[in-house]
C-alpha cells in the first residue's frame, strides 16, 4: 500500500495543476477519438472534466495566493518613526492617537517580542543597529542556569521569536 503513494516530488506544484489542461486535453482527446468502449468514453469524459477543474481551481488559488502575498508584503511595509525614541534607540509599547502622542513605556526587553520587531525593523533598514543593543538583558537564574528576563514570564515571550528568528550555540 504504501508503495503506491505518490513520492514527494510526484506531488505536482499548483503552477504544474495549471497547466495539466493544456498539456492533457489534447492527450485525452486523441484517446476518446480512438477504437474505444463506450464505458472508457464515459470515462475520459469525467477525466476531461476533471483535468479542466484542477487547473481552473489552481489557477484561482494561485492568483489568492499572489494576493495573499503582495498583501503581506504591503502590512510588512511598517513605518516605526512615530514609535521610535531616538534617545533610548527603542520602540514604544504604542501610540496615543487621541492625545497625537507616543506611550512613555518602551520594550525593551530581548526576552519578549520587542526582539522580534526590532530585528525585523533593524533589517528593513528601519530601526538603527543601536537598537539591538538598547535591549535589555536582565538575567535570572532558571535550573541553576542563567536565563533572561522578560516582562510576564509567558513562554509566548521566550518561544515566539525563536519560531522565526536564527538562533545560535552558547547565546541568549
Amino acid at each position: 500500500m504504501i508503495n503506491k503513494l505518490p513520492k514527494f516530488n510526484d506531488i505536482p506544484t499548483l503552477r504544474k495543476v495549471i497547466n495539466l489542461e493544456a498539456e492533457l486535453l489534447s492527450t485525452i482527446e486523441e484517446q476518446t477519438n480512438a477504437d474505444i468502449t463506450p464505458d472508457e468514453h464515459v470515462q475520459f469524459d469525467e477525466l476531461r472534466k476533471l483535468v479542466t477543474d484542477a487547473s481552473r481551481r489552481a489557477g484561482t488559488m494561485m492568483a489568492d495566493i499572489e494576493e495573499l502575498a503582495k498583501q503581506c508584503g504591503d502590512l510588512a511595509q511598517i513605518e516605526y518613526d512615530f514609535l521610535f525614541d531616538k534617545a533610548s534607540h527603542l520602540l514604544a509599547i504604542g501610540y496615543n492617537v487621541s492625545d497625537w502622542r507616543r506611550d512613555t513605556s518602551f520594550y525593551d526587553l530581548l526576552a519578549a517580542e520587542a526582539r522580534f520587531c526590532t530585528f525585523v525593523g533593524i533589517a528593513q533598514g528601519k530601526l538603527p543597529q543601536e537598537s539591538w543593543f538598547s535591549l535589555g538583558r536582565l538575567l535570572t537564574i532558571a535550573g541553576g542556569k542563567p536565563a533572561l528576563v522578560s516582562w510576564s514570564g509567558s513562554m509566548f515571550e521566550y518561544l515566539m521569536p525563536l519560531l522565526v528568528m536564527p538562533t545560535y550555540e552558547n547565546s541568549f
